[in-house]
């Protein structure tokens, strides 16, 4: 019986909305898909590849630039997924720690350039989805 009095008092802490969340809100979940970061460009390369692509498009036509637009999309998309999971940590933090943090005015620079990054890749994913489709971007 003894040995449960450390499992009800965490019970009794979890009972706890602010403790709770608290808990919740330092746990970051594990992924659940494993990344092959082996293959994953920078969006340097995407922006040079997605280049490469719409030449091919114009010189060799539809057939060949196809793959390279999915290419591009499928490696945009998960790029814009790293760079926003690196974000997760500020989002998922309460109201009183996001203000604290954003007190300092150089804490958001680098979030605003990754958030920056992201969406940059999130329209050079949709640019790539549209061309993949045939459809002039």
């Amino acid at each position: 019986m003894w040995k449960m009095f450390p499992v009800i008092g965490c019970l009794a802490v979890l009972a706890s909305t602010s403790a709770a969340q608290t808990i919740e809100d330092s746990i970051i979940p594990e992924p659940e898909v494993e990344v092959d970061f082996s293959n994953l460009k920078s969006p340097s390369d995407l922006n040079t590849m997605m280049s490469d692509a719409k030449n091919r498009l114009a010189t060799d036509g539809c057939e060949v630039s196809v793959s390279l637009f999915s290419a591009v999309s499928v490696q945009s998309n998960a790029t814009a997924n790293i760079i926003r999971t690196g974000l997760e940590p500020y989002y998922r933090s309460g109201r009183d720690e996001k203000e604290a943090f954003s007190r300092k005015r150089e804490n958001l620079q680098p979030l605003i350039e990754m958030e920056t990054a992201s969406n940059d890749m999130i329209r050079l994913r949709n640019e790539a989805w549209v061309r993949e489709g045939g459809l002039p971007a």
